[in-house]
């Protein structure tokens, strides 16, 4: 399972940096670009990885066949 991360608040409750909340990247207080500490380097599944591609794709370049398979091919695995 991966925690979620993007911009603005995360899933979950408590501060960033605990419990796998913590941003790829994020403003610090100074205003300049943080980076976590394995940035570029985390661990991502090889089922994820493919659904990152697909969702880098525009709308019209997505194949929803293939996301749909490996959305249910997750599900079967919980």
């Amino acid at each position: 399972m991966i925690k979620a991360a993007g911009g603005g608040e995360l899933a979950g409750v408590g501060r960033l940096g605990v419990s796998g909340k913590t941003t790829c990247t994020w403003k610090g207080p100074d205003g300049r670009e943080q980076r976590c500490s394995n940035y570029g380097h985390c661990p991502i599944p090889p089922d994820m990885a493919r659904l990152f591609a697909e969702y880098q794709k525009t709308y019209d370049q997505r194949d929803y066949q293939q996301i749909a398979a490996l959305a249910e091919s997750a599900e079967r695995r919980m």
